[in-house]
């Protein structure tokens, strides 16, 4: 509608399985790209209780999996002013 590419980041989909399969297939029904689902992660609140990021955390797979995210959203919007990670 106002030229603005559209896409689900699925957050804690590992919490609830039924729920994060209904999404998915919610998302797809209207053909909107799934991009990235991040699990829950004691590792996130541990980062915020420390003043860092998860992505301060390079051998964390989860760190892997934001800035698979990251390099989806910049292939879905090129162009679009993105800070590099």
């Amino acid at each position: 509608c106002l030229g603005v590419e559209t896409a689900v980041v699925m957050n804690k989909y590992d919490l609830n399985p039924e729920v994060a399969r209904e999404t998915e297939e919610l998302v797809a029904s209207f053909d909107i790209p799934l991009i990235g689902r991040i699990p829950f992660s004691p590792q996130f609140n541990q980062a915020l209780c420390d003043g860092t990021s998860v992505l301060d955390r390079p051998e964390s797979p989860l760190a892997d999996e934001i800035i698979g995210i990251a390099r989806r959203i910049e292939e879905l919007a090129p162009g679009a002013h993105t800070t590099k990670v």
